[in-house]
């Protein structure tokens, strides 16, 4: 039998998993010019869609800090699954929703984005008994405006075809 204090020391030897792109000691704002800079290049190399625009915001608290990435626009993707938006309509909202909140598309753009702030990052894992320590905290997602915009354009082409309409969404919400 493993002891826990066998643990948590194997934990802490194993060697940090660090992001191709993490350099010891960078300051955040740096990362996040820098990945502003890996955004835009993705975008050039076709990685992700033409005319996306992403804000990169850092906080810095007490214990820690994180780097946010919302995007803002996202043309030519469409962003929410709408399997999953037709079943918010038609169960209004009461059962819970198991389908993913996301297309297919909208999920590789954001996995996409995760890719590169994860590749600044570094990860020290303390085993199963610790938090893992980390350079920084990071959440990569749509703004709400992009996501509320598009479950209106959905909500009105069911209401059109089938007449589930946008007071069931309403109600949901």
């Amino acid at each position: 039998m493993v002891s826990t204090t066998n643990l948590l020391r194997a934990a802490l030897l194993t060697p940090p998993a660090r992001g191709s792109r993490h350099v010891e000691g960078q300051n955040l704002a740096d990362v996040a010019k820098l990945v502003r800079g890996d955004i835009a290049n993705a975008i050039r190399d076709g990685l992700l869609p033409a005319g996306l625009k992403a804000s990169v915001r850092i906080s810095r608290y007490s214990m820690g800090q994180s780097l946010d990435v919302r995007v803002t626009a996202c043309p030519g993707v469409v962003v929410l699954s709408t399997r999953r938006v037709r079943f918010d309509v038609e169960t209004k909202g009461r059962v819970f929703n198991p389908r993913p909140r996301l297309s297919t598309e909208g999920s590789k753009v954001l996995k996409t984005i995760e890719s590169i702030v994860e590749a600044y990052n570094e990860v020290v894992d303390r085993g199963a008994f610790c938090q893992p320590l980390v350079s920084f905290y990071s959440h990569v997602d749509f703004d709400s405006a992009i996501e509320a915009a598009e479950r209106a354009e959905i909500v009105a082409a069911l209401d059109a075809t089938s007449g589930l309409g946008a007071p069931a969404l309403r109600s949901a919400s």
